[in-house]
């Protein structure tokens, strides 16, 4: 059994840009990242399909952060 996660950053979706004050915020937060612009859902495709592929057969226990370099460790 292989047991993974994706985290990501503030993403505007639908949902989120309802939220109040969330709208005005987001160009702030954009820039104060390594890719400074809006992280909308499409962003995350791709690391969600990696860690579904059999390209990740063997990654068991990650977390894969998705932010646009918003957090660097």
């Amino acid at each position: 059994m292989r047991v993974n996660t994706v985290c990501p950053g503030l993403t505007l979706s639908p949902g989120v840009l309802a939220r109040p004050g969330i709208a005005e915020r987001a160009p702030q937060i954009a820039r104060a990242r390594a890719l400074p612009r809006d992280m909308t859902p499409n962003d995350l495709i791709g690391a969600t399909a990696f860690l579904l592929s059999d390209e990740a057969g063997f990654v068991t226990g990650q977390t894969l952060v998705v932010d646009g370099g918003g957090v660097m460790h």
